[in-house]
């Protein structure tokens, strides 16, 4: 009984152990393994939801976005490598998504991005979008939050402009419109890189200050809108 054990326990450890092993004298091998970890939840969303994307069943491919943002949320806290494929595969199903039910069934999971990557503009934008059908007033306060984020994403905008004139909300135009004349000094920046710049809508905002020492110190604005300071 004792050698039979024990020969259980080596048939499992003794494969585990080789492959470490070969894991830990192949850098190159180590590498292509740890992307191939970090990107199989996409490729397993990608196909298992496209088949509901196909019959347009938003609920089924809300299910396996929320379970990719599970996967996400388990694995590290904040941002990491799974969000930009989960981010890919959000913004393929919004662009699909037609009918006020879709973005219904999508809203759940886009709150729950949105909780999850409270600083990320498309998923802001996303969700304003399927509110903005049944609750205009939460719709455009998430576009606020987006606006703060991004100033000069004339985006926000846009969806603004047709949540208040859909629901005739024309009175709070003229300030919307203001804001936006005001702020229109940058760009929009990829979730999925980083162009030196803190702000996410800066085009070519960056401070480099070389000392007495010689020491360089770099300084990036958040934003500029024109009437307002920022630190």
């Amino acid at each position: 009984m004792r050698n039979f054990f024990l020969g259980i326990v080596a048939t499992v450890t003794l494969p585990l152990a080789v492959i470490i092993l070969v894991l830990l004298v192949s850098p190159n091998l180590r590498h292509n393994a740890f992307r191939a970890m970090i990107e199989m939840p996409g490729i397993v969303t990608y196909f298992m939801s496209r088949k509901n994307l196909i019959n347009r069943d938003f609920k089924g491919v809300a299910r396996w976005l929320s379970w990719q943002l599970e996967l996400a949320e388990d694995a590290f806290p904040g941002s990491n490598m799974l969000v930009p494929s989960l981010v890919g595969h959000t913004e393929h199903a919004i662009q699909l998504a037609r009918l006020p039910k879709e973005f219904s069934d999508l809203r759940p999971y886009l709150q729950n991005l949105v909780e999850f990557q409270p600083k990320l503009l498309p998923a802001r934008l996303w969700l304003a979008r399927a509110l903005s059908d049944t609750d205009p007033a939460a719709a455009l306060k998430q576009l606020e939050f987006a606006i703060n984020l991004s100033a000069v994403d004339e985006r926000a905008y846009r969806i603004a402009f047709e949540v208040m004139l859909t629901h005739g909300l024309t009175n709070q135009l003229p300030a919307w419109c203001d804001k936006y004349r005001k702020t229109q000094f940058g760009g929009r920046r990829a979730y999925d890189s980083n162009n030196l710049f803190l702000g996410s809508g800066m085009r070519r905002m960056h401070l480099e200050i070389i000392d007495e020492a010689g020491g360089r110190h770099e300084v990036g604005n958040t934003g500029v809108e024109l009437g307002s300071m920022r630190q």
